[in-house]
């Protein structure tokens, strides 16, 4: 999925977890900052959301869901899944 043209990575941390480490490409719109920030989320793109766990993006996902996105993932387990996966970041 993630060399798809058309993804939005959207990583919902706090700057500083963002600063420690994040995916290539990803755009850093906090949870809590979300509702207000949709505009700079397409909506015709497929987006990814990721966090730390999984718990914080299941939520910011609901919010895309509930603002009319169609093609929206939350990526389970986080970003500690792929370092315990051995992915590199």
């Amino acid at each position: 999925m993630l060399d798809t043209e058309d993804l939005f990575l959207l990583d919902v941390r706090t700057q500083s977890e963002f600063d420690e480490g994040h995916i290539k490409y990803a755009n850093l719109i906090g949870v809590t900052l979300l509702p207000s920030r949709l505009d700079e989320v397409p909506n015709k793109e497929t987006v990814l959301v990721y966090c730390k766990s999984g718990t914080r993006s299941a939520s910011a996902s609901s919010t895309l869901i509930g603002a009319g996105y169609i093609d929206v993932y939350n990526m389970e387990g986080g970003i500690n899944a792929w370092k315990a996966a051995g992915i590199l970041l």
